[in-house]
């Protein structure tokens, strides 16, 4: 098996980066297996919590982290 270092990447896409995207992308940017990349409709958001506003071509994962408030209504 090849070390961690040498194997290829998957890239991870977090949409919506509020109380738990956030915490979801700073999961997998923590770890070494996975390039991770953020999205909100809120630029400066993404700036502040991921660094960038600029997405790549290829996306392996996509997570959404939908935002609600009450649960008998989230559909």
């Amino acid at each position: 098996m090849l070390p961690v270092s040498m194997m290829a990447k998957e890239t991870v896409l977090i949409i919506g980066l509020g109380e738990v995207g956030h915490a979801l992308f700073e999961l997998f940017k923590e770890n070494e297996k996975f390039n991770a990349y953020g999205f909100d409709s809120d630029e400066e958001k993404m700036r502040n919590v991921a660094g960038h506003v600029e997405l790549p071509e290829v996306i392996d994962v996509v997570h959404i982290c939908y935002p609600y408030k009450e649960q008998r209504k989230f559909i």
